[in-house]
């Protein structure tokens, strides 16, 4: 590509038209791949599952969001992000106890456990980061808020885990009502997993 200086003065005294011309073309070009490239969801998100998983009537823990982990894909000091939300409703005459769980392996993370009372409605959103400090170790830390009846409510929590990344592990949520009723009714809304490796 011609140096800007000299290009103008070609441009100005009639010499190299259609060497810039060329050059146009040629950026151009690359802004159009730039611009695919950014409309391209990033290789890294796992899932997101935007489908509405319900449970009323039943007493059984449901799945909601579910996802494999690829073997290995997280090295020895990668992490993954876990978010989801919902919304809960009890109509049944009586305080009722919701679960939610996120599970890596066959290991769960009660985010909430909380009587919902009667005619009380709540919305709520959660995020969980899982961090490989070796690749069969982790460590968590979760934060999950709440809003019932316009107020806010919030809540964090750390451990450990021994699951062994170098094989394929299942991440997903769940929700449980601890006794059955068609007038108590939890969704989840939405479920997000992303992968990153340590920088």
């Amino acid at each position: 590509m011609a140096e800007p200086q000299a290009a103008m003065d070609d441009f100005l005294h009639g010499g190299q038209v259609s060497d810039m011309t060329a050059e146009i073309a040629a950026l151009k070009k690359q802004m159009r791949e730039l611009l695919v490239a950014s409309s391209t969801p990033p290789s890294n998100i796992l899932l997101n599952d935007t489908g509405v998983h319900q449970i009323s009537n039943t007493a059984v823990e449901t799945i909601g969001n579910t996802v494999t982990i690829p073997a290995g894909i997280l090295g020895a000091t990668g992490m993954i992000l876990f978010e989801c939300c919902g919304y809960v409703a009890n109509n049944s005459g009586s305080g009722k106890q919701i679960d939610i769980k996120i599970y890596f392996g066959a290991t769960a993370i009660t985010v909430w456990s909380n009587t919902i009372n009667n005619t009380d409605t709540e919305t709520w959103w959660c995020q969980v980061m899982i961090k490989n400090l070796t690749a069969g170790a982790q460590r968590y830390q979760y934060q999950i808020s709440r809003i019932l009846s316009g107020a806010g409510y919030a809540k964090a929590g750390t451990g450990t885990l021994a699951i062994d990344t170098t094989l394929a592990v299942t991440a997903k949520n769940t929700h449980k009502w601890d006794a059955a009723s068609a007038n108590a009714i939890s969704n989840i809304w939405w479920g997000r997993v992303e992968y990153q490796l340590a920088i």
